[in-house]
């Protein structure tokens, strides 16, 4: 090993020991979103066609909404609430109808957990997702509306 790929070794294994002892954690880097399309009843995203509700991890991992989230009830969240997420993200529907009939009850629970709740029209959501950076939220997406 001559001696400059020794201090190029050296640097590369002092920058390994200070991300490790500053506590970075690779797996919480999320995935890239990468949404094409969106209408009423069909979103696409990363090249694969949803035509029901879905939630939105902050790994970016895709999972399918309760049979009817339209009308969102305390348990459609005991997952966020045991998942230590501290943010929600809700794609209120294509015209923003389902705002309308979520509770101020399931608003003051969701508070009540520490949890930021944030509500937009689902074509917001969209435009939203494609431009932040950050993924440390939980995202329900609402076709529908």
């Amino acid at each position: 090993m001559n001696i400059i790929s020794g201090r190029v070794w050296t640097l590369v294994i002092a920058t390994v020991t200070v991300i490790i002892s500053a506590g970075v954690c690779f797996s919480n880097i999320a995935s890239a979103l990468d949404i094409t399309h969106y209408e009423y009843g069909k979103i696409v995203i990363n090249e694969k066609e949803y035509t029901h509700d879905i939630v939105i991890w902050p790994d970016s991992t895709i999972t399918l909404g309760s049979d009817d989230m339209h009308a969102l009830r305390l348990n459609d969240f005991e997952e966020l609430f045991n998942s230590g997420i501290k943010k929600a993200v809700i794609g209120t529907g294509d015209e923003g109808k389902m705002a309308w009939d979520f509770s101020s009850k399931l608003k003051k629970a969701i508070k009540s957990k520490g949890i930021e709740l944030v509500m937009m029209d689902t074509h917001e959501l969209v435009v939203f997702l494609n431009n932040t950076k950050e993924r440390n939220f939980l995202t329900f997406v609402h076709l529908n509306c």
